[in-house]
């Protein structure tokens, strides 16, 4: 257990978000959350990584538990290096860091999200996947084990974001370790990046979940497979519109 979440409600502009959402997270596992516009996604999601008090309810946490949030925009700093924007969490928390040991780090994660021959760069000369690689990477910097997306591919162009849909499930499936919530409106995204998937009704009330076994996680490596065009129909189908 990762999270155990009871009775969860929270009142926003005026709206009463969740009615007592309730729900238990496994470590280890990728959890997409779907619905429709308006309908708490991203509260949920800041609720989760404790940037946002409920106003009701209970959210109990695993111990060691080490964070990192990644948001839409990738919001790098303009003054400073693709690498410099990196190592920033690590320059932030812990300055004694050794220079050799944060530059391993960050070349090591340049490498991952294939940057290798952009870390000298500027934000300004990168390309809307690129600077959301360099994103990623800065999230990762201080090897956290759970991870927090808010649609980080939202407003990237399909073949980008499929690309970095690869790289993202690719990352994951090396660590089991990790555990990841992820915020979409695509209903494709979650089907190829989840182990499970939760649809949220239009007052952020729990409507359907879905879990994806180990063997259609395998078929769904094929976006245009039977397995991920039925259960994209199922998410669908759950929506609240």
């Amino acid at each position: 257990m990762i999270f155990e979440v009871t009775q969860l409600a929270h009142r926003f502009g005026g709206r009463n978000l969740f009615q007592g959402f309730s729900y238990q997270f496994s470590r280890g596992k990728f959890y997409s959350i779907c619905g429709p516009s308006g309908c708490g996604k991203s509260t949920l999601l800041r609720i989760l990584a404790g940037i946002l008090k409920p106003t009701e309810g209970t959210i109990k946490s695993a111990q060691n538990l080490k964070e990192s949030f990644v948001f839409q925009e990738p919001r790098l700093l303009p003054w400073l290096s693709v690498e410099e924007n990196i190592a920033l969490p690590l320059t932030l928390q812990n300055q004694m860091t050794e220079p050799l040991t944060k530059a391993l780090a960050v070349s090591q994660l340049l490498t991952q999200v294939k940057l290798e021959n952009a870390g000298k760069l500027f934000p300004e000369q990168l390309s809307g996947g690129m600077k959301m690689r360099a994103s990623i990477a800065r999230a990762l910097i201080t090897e956290p084990n759970l991870l927090f997306l808010d649609e980080p591919f939202a407003a990237l162009d399909e073949n980008t974001r499929q690309i970095l849909q690869n790289d993202l499930r690719s990352m994951m499936s090396r660590d089991a370790s990790k555990s990841c919530f992820f915020v979409t409106h695509s209903v494709s995204e979650a089907v190829f990046l989840s182990d499970e998937i939760l649809v949220l009704d239009r007052n952020g009330a729990l409507k359907l979940k879905v879990q994806i076994s180990d063997g259609q996680k395998k078929e769904t490596l094929s976006r245009f497979s039977e397995t991920s065009m039925s259960l994209a129909q199922l998410i669908s189908r759950g929506y609240d519109v």
